[in-house]
């Protein structure tokens, strides 16, 4: 007799954790499944969880989060959208940099004005007696002295066609 209640007890133990186990720990896999779903901005199949109220919760949380993070896309691709029609219309060339100096926006006019689209148009290698000929008034050798240019024979010279009175930029190409 005493047999048989414990293993009617054994049944009821065994039971009672399956249950718990799926109402409280099974849910767990599908809550990391949605949220990594969530995280990489992928829309899941279905919010719904398997369990207890609280995996509900958690569910419908991810859902709301989901949504709102949805809406901000949208919202920013927007803004993104109106930015660049202003940035189209505007004639004048802009470049904005961060703290850090570093380009984190430029207008077609810049780019047009600086020549930046066409990489052709962007480097043009030449030997510095080359650079000197064509601008004999500019001390080269002691401009690149004075900020300790290591020694080269060839320069890039960044905008090709300048007058003596436009503004150009040169870098050592070796």
């Amino acid at each position: 007799m005493y047999w048989l209640i414990l293993g009617v007890l054994c049944a009821l133990f065994a039971v009672t954790a399956l249950i718990l186990w799926q109402k409280w720990a099974a849910p767990w896999t599908q809550i990391e499944q949605l949220v990594s779903q969530v995280a990489r901005g992928e829309p899941p199949s279905t919010f719904l969880i398997n369990g207890g109220a609280g995996p509900h919760r958690i569910g419908l949380a991810l859902e709301t989060i989901f949504a709102h993070r949805q809406e901000l896309e949208r919202q920013v691709a927007g803004r993104e959208s109106g930015t660049q029609t202003i940035l189209g219309a505007m004639q004048d060339g802009l470049l904005v940099v961060d703290a850090r100096s570093r380009i984190m926006l430029m207008n077609r006019p810049f780019e047009k004005l600086f020549e930046l689209r066409d990489p052709a148009a962007t480097y043009h290698p030449m030997p510095v007696a080359e650079l000197t000929k064509l601008a004999p008034h500019i001390p080269w050798s002691s401009y690149f002295a004075q900020y300790n240019a290591p020694a080269f024979s060839t320069i890039d010279v960044a905008i090709p066609a300048f007058s003596l009175d436009s503004p150009f930029a040169v870098r050592s190409v070796n």
